[in-house]
């Protein structure tokens, strides 16, 4: 077993991941807003979707830039996460 340290992380790339794994959600979540009010659908009860899609996708790699930058300051400080490889 082989103990590594991650001492820093690229910024730009956690913040594009984080970003898809958003807009799934936002999508997800948008559908689920759509379920809940499928009785009384209205035109405007259809942009509730791009909404979603867009606002949490946007949040999520704004959200992945901040908790790289963060991580990348505190790692340089106190040392990375440490885990195990096999």
């Amino acid at each position: 077993m082989v103990r590594k340290t991650l001492k820093s992380v690229d910024v730009l790339s956690l913040a594009n991941v984080m970003g898809l794994l958003y807009l799934v959600l936002g999508f997800l979540y948008g559908i689920l807003l759509l379920l809940d009010n499928y009785v009384n659908l209205a035109i405007w009860d259809f942009t509730v979707l791009p909404i979603a899609i867009i606002s949490l996708g946007l949040s999520g790699w704004v959200g992945g830039i901040l908790c790289g930058w963060i991580y990348n300051i505190v790692a340089s400080r106190i040392g990375g996460v440490k885990f195990n490889l096999n």
